[in-house]
């Protein structure tokens, strides 16, 4: 009897931030020089798989069939206040940000400009990654408590930025200094 071919789940991949190049824009570049590389997906799925988060141990389970308590917390809805075109374009804006945003909101607070460099000024008024006035009221309506599970990376980074005394004013005024410095060099 033949063995019966087993079903594998997909893998996961990382979400990556990249366009699609059409062959007539390739044309003339090293890419349409190359021809068909050969690609070992087995190991592009592995090297890019999403790693699974690690499930912690239920401390109320036992392990012989009982059902989680009451008192455990139900899983929250995300909040989804940013649409996922405006997420590709903060994602790559936000990529070269290598502090974690608790940090980055309170050099932008003492306005560090060892780490919020014209670059980054740049970066998150052009990516559009400050908040919007209806951005700030629905995040301002999530409770504190609740954020940390309901928001997604750049809603969390619009809540850090939010903290920041006239934020937009703030890197406005930065981004002047930092042009009006090179124009004087």
């Amino acid at each position: 009897a033949k063995k019966a071919k087993q079903k594998r789940k997909p893998i996961t991949l990382k979400q990556i931030n990249w366009d699609v190049i059409s062959k007539e824009d390739a044309a003339g570049t090293v890419w349409s020089k190359m021809g068909h590389p050969r690609v070992n997906t087995k190991e592009l799925a592995i090297v890019f798989a999403k790693k699974k988060p690690k499930k912690k141990d239920d401390k109320n389970k036992k392990g012989k069939g009982k059902g989680r308590s009451n008192n455990q917390k139900k899983k929250l809805a995300k909040a989804n206040i940013v649409d996922s075109g405006r997420q590709h374009t903060m994602g790559i804006a936000l990529s070269k940000v290598k502090v974690d945003f608790k940090n980055l909101r309170d050099d932008m607070i003492h306005m560090n400009e060892k780490v919020v460099t014209p670059e980054l000024v740049n970066n998150i008024i052009d990516g559009k990654c400050l908040p919007t006035e209806e951005d700030a009221k629905a995040i301002s309506e999530i409770p504190v408590h609740e954020r940390r599970e309901r928001l997604n990376k750049y809603e969390k980074f619009m809540a850090f930025m939010l903290e920041v005394p006239n934020v937009r004013t703030r890197l406005l005024s930065m981004r002047v200094k930092n042009e009006m410095e090179s124009t004087l060099v």
